[in-house]
Order: structure tokens, then C-alpha cells, then sequence
């Protein structure tokens, strides 16, 4: 992934543009010095190829882009960063409609730069405004090089207690707020206008007119969606976490069905049911399958907590260190330059929250069933060793208020909608990050925009969905989707079993 940080900086020449991109100061892990563009006031460095110069105007991408699936044709023929010159040309801020991914796009013009990131804030990306110096940057370390103090905020750390993240746009650290979806900043001079250009409330519009959707129509949309991202991006290999249940089986199945064999990855012990139906459905398609264990080792833990914690991203769990090992194997049989597959949040979304204390805790559950804040928040604390004095209860209690999903004027299907995006999107946003370390194209399938889109114009989603119901005939219409995609896309696959307890 293409790091970065624009900071204001009133030294030397700061009339104008420079086009050429320079040598700068900042230092890449590994010894390769960064590149710095100036515009007015503002000063991008960065390493890696995501700047390009386009007439007038300069443009920075992290992560990547595509062309939306209606426009595709239109543009495929385009590269990454003339697709957004010509977008922009054309329809100025409003081009971030025809483009997804997982991204920042920075625009720079003479005097002012606009900064773009994706509908679902899966660039993470962290900023600071201490002291009247506003920056930005995907590493709070590069925040820390420009002279930004990274001191914990008692808070936050509450916050992470309550539920096992902080969410909204603060971070552990005192001052320092992150982005998220629909992100979009204005930086003109000393005016900084923040405000956001999509919020997943769209999707609940969407949901009020939602109709019948062919089985035929999601199917089209999976195939066009991996044909899409291969065609465009081109990428050297392709790659797809495996297990034994239906997401990751209907990803591969799109791949299959669009002639492209991915190698494929599963974590953990390889006598884990995951691990066994994971290889048996890899031998049915035959493709390769790696299974990945990390060391039975507490030196070996210690090290890769460290490397975690140190990558700049204090969203991620030391706890991913399974995920990072998996990506360190599999990446040494493929390039940078490869597509990876996963499905994260397909079964919430097509099925609602799990509720398992750990990317939704039974702290926001018991708020659901009607507890009060005040009633469970002091004793949670306490389990985490937080001494819960009535100052900090305070500002946490604000804090949770804060959030959508605990808004008790709102339906119990608008704050699990709510939850979905401002708990579950940023839990799996960890492992994108940490995938975006080796590979520049994660593809996080259920998490598409044009995918879930369809989803929220159909009735599949949660919201006409009822997971708790034993009732056999309903709880198959669960699976509707994926059985119905897999079957269509690659019915090879069709006398494969699950590895998932009951039958589908």
C-alpha cells in the first residue's frame, strides 16, 4: 500500500505547485527515501507509484480503483490515475461516483487539495489538527515523524474495552481521529472543510423499495465483479481465503466460473474442520491450497505483536498475528502486483450480527435488550482493569451516545444496520490493512460496492432475514443466495460438502 502524509508547511516557496516530484527527508522502511509534491501550503510525501501529474492537476492514489460495473465498458481502457483526471474534468467531486475500490484519492490543484476516500472507510487512514497544523496520513508513525505527540487517551481505551474497538473517528491516541466512509476533505489555504460525500444510510433507502432480485442477476454481479478487477487491474496471481463455509465457496465459485484459478489460503490447525472441507473443495477444483499455522511459540508472538503495533496502524489487533504469518507464507510464492480474495462480512450482512463477544460484545448487546449505559459500563470497565472514575464515565458516556447503533429511538433493525457498519466494517478493515502489506489489491467480495448495493435493492439482505428462527424452510432461505450464485457460477461444485454443522 502506497503510504503517505500531507501536512501544511508555510516554509519555502508555497506559491505554486510543483509538478516534479522530489526527494524527500522521509525514509521508507527498508532505506528508500519518499517523494514530495507541493501545493500552496501543503506538502504530500509519500513512496511508492500512486502520484501522477495530469495537465494542471496532480493525483495521488492509495490502494486502488476500478471502474463502477455501469460504466466499465466506458472505461476500462484507462488507466488508474486517467480515470480520475477524466472523471474529475467532467464531473468535478461528484466522480467518486463512478469509481470503487479501496482508496484515497488526493487532488491537487493550484491552492487546494481534496481528499477522497472510499464509501466504507477501508483506507484507514489517521489526522491531527494539534497545535493549528493540520495533517493526514495511513500511519500514525508518519504523524509521529512530523512531530505529532502519540499520547493514549484514557477514553479511547475505555472505548476498546466496551467494545473491543474504538469506534467512530477516534483512536487509542489523545487528538489523533481516523477516517471513515465517504471521507471528504477540503484544504484551501488555512480553511479545512471535513465533510462526507456517502454514509451507509443510503443503503437503508435503498432497502424501502427493495424488490425480488434473480438469483440469475447476483450471480452476473459476482462474475462481473471478478472479471471486472482482473481485467483492469491485471494482476500477476490471484489469491482467496478458504474454509468450509458458503462466503468464501461463492467467491471461488466466481472465479471459477470466470476461468481464473486462484491459490488459496486457510489459518489455523489443518485438522480443523475449516482446514479439512477447505482442502477437499481446493482438490474438487484443483487449485492450490496452503494451510497456515503460526509457531506454537510465546518469543515468536511477542515478535509479531511488535511488528503489528509498529506498522502504524493502531487499529489492528496483535491478535491478527495469525493473519500477518498467513500473508508472510503465501506471499512468497506470489508478487505485489496480485488480487486477494476474501469474504468478510458476507454472513452479516446476508444474515445479521453474530453475537459472540467479539466483534460485536455482549456489553452493545445487553444496550440492545434495553440496558442502560450507565448500568453496565462502570463494571465492565473493571474487568479490564480500568478504574472507573465518574470524570471518565462521563466523556465515555458521551462517547457510546455518540453512536448510531446505540441510539435507542432507533428500530432494533436500523442500530443492527448501524452496527453493522460502524463495528463489523472496521473489525475486518484490520485484516485488509494487514493484506495490503503484501498485496496490492485486496478485494473484500461482500464489501463491493456494486454487490452490496443489489443487496439493499433485494430482499436478501438481513433486514428481510430472520437468523434466529429454527424453522428449517426459513432458515434455508438464509442461504438463498450463496447456494443459488454457486450453483449458477460453477455447479461442479454442487456434490461438494460444507464444512459448517447442519446441512444446506
Amino acid at each position: 500500500m502506497n503510504r503517505f502524509i500531507l501536512y501544511r508547511d508555510f516554509g519555502d516557496d508555497t506559491s505554486r505547485m510543483t509538478g516534479n516530484a522530489g526527494s524527500g527527508a522521509l525514509a521508507k522502511p527498508g532505506g528508500a527515501s519518499t517523494q514530495t509534491v507541493r501545493c500552496g501550503e501543503y506538502v504530500l510525501s509519500y513512496y511508492g507509484n500512486g502520484y501522477r501529474h495530469e495537465g494542471d492537476t496532480g493525483i495521488f492514489i492509495g490502494g486502488y480503483i476500478i471502474p463502477r460495473n455501469d460504466v466499465f465498458k466506458q472505461y476500462c481502457g484507462m488507466s488508474q490515475h486517467e480515470l480520475v483526471s477524466h472523471l474529475y474534468s467532467n464531473h468535478g467531486s461528484s466522480f467518486t461516483g463512478y469509481i470503487k475500490g479501496i482508496f484515497v484519492v488526493i487532488i491537487l490543484k493550484a491552492g487546494c487539495v481534496e481528499l477522497y476516500f472510499d464509501r466504507f472507510g477501508l483506507f484507514r487512514s489517521f489526522y491531527s489538527s494539534q497545535g493549528g497544523q493540520f495533517m493526514v496520513s495511513n500511519t500514525v508513525s508518519l504523524l509521529a515523524w512530523a512531530g505529532i505527540e502519540l499520547i493514549p487517551d484514557k477514553a479511547s481505551l475505555s472505548m476498546q474495552a466496551l467494545f473491543h474497538r474504538v469506534p467512530g473517528r477516534y483512536t487509542v491516541y489523545k487528538d489523533i481521529f481516523k477516517t471513515i466512509g465517504g471521507d471528504y476533505f477540503k484544504l484551501e489555504g488555512g480553511t479545512i472543510t471535513h465533510t462526507r460525500y456517502y454514509s451507509p444510510e443510503y443503503l437503508m433507502g435503498l432497502s424501502q423499495a427493495a424488490y425480488d432480485i434473480s438469483l440469475e442477476e447476483f450471480a452476473a454481479a459476482f462474475r462481473n465483479n471478478v472479471v471486472n478487477l482482473n481485467d483492469f487491474l491485471k494482476p500477476e496471481s490471484t489469491l482467496i481465503t478458504l474454509t468450509g463455509g458458503k462466503d468464501s465457496r461463492t467467491i471461488l465459485a466466481a472465479l471459477l466460473g470466470a476461468g481464473i484459478k486462484p491459490d488459496a489460503i486457510t489459518y489455523g490447525n489443518s485438522l480443523s474442520r475449516d482446514a479439512v472441507y477447505a482442502s477437499i473443495v481446493a482438490h474438487a477444483a484443483g487449485i492450490r491450497h496452503t494451510i497456515t499455522a503460526p509457531p506454537d511459540d510465546r518469543e515468536w508472538f511477542k515478535n509479531e505483536a511488535v511488528n503489528i503495533t509498529g506498522a502504524g496502524n493502531p487499529e489492528i489487533s496483535i491478535h491478527r498475528s495469525h493473519r500477518r504469518h498467513a500473508f508472510i507464507v503465501t506471499a512468497e510464492q506470489s508478487g505485489s502486483d496480485s488480487l486477494f480474495y476474501a469474504g468478510y462480512m458476507g454472513g452479516e450482512l446476508l444474515m445479521g450480527i453474530y453475537y459472540d463477544d467479539l466483534i460485536f460484545t455482549g456489553f452493545l448487546r445487553k444496550l440492545w435488550d434495553g440496558y442502560t449505559v450507565e448500568e453496565l459500563m462502570a463494571e465492565r470497565l473493571r474487568e479490564y482493569f480500568i478504574t472507573p472514575v465518574q470524570e471518565l464515565l462521563a466523556e465515555v458516556r458521551e462517547r457510546v451516545r455518540e453512536l448510531a447503533c446505540t441510539d435507542k429511538g432507533l428500530s432494533p433493525e436500523m442500530r443492527e444496520f448501524h452496527g453493522l457498519f460502524e463495528i463489523g466494517v472496521p473489525h475486518h478493515s484490520q485484516d485488509i490493512t494487514l493484506a495490503s502489506e503484501f498485496w496490492n489489491y485486496p478485494a473484500p467480495v461482500f464489501l463491493d460496492t456494486d454487490f452490496i448495493e443489489l443487496l439493499f435493492r433485494s430482499r436478501d439482505s438481513f433486514l428481510f432475514r430472520d437468523a434466529t428462527t429454527m424453522n428449517p424452510f426459513r432458515r434455508h432461505s438464509l442461504f438463498r443466495i450463496n447456494m443459488g450464485v454457486q450453483h449458477i457460477l460453477c455447479p461442479e461444485l454442487d456434490t461438494v460438502p460444507f464444512g459448517k454443522r447442519g446441512t444446506y
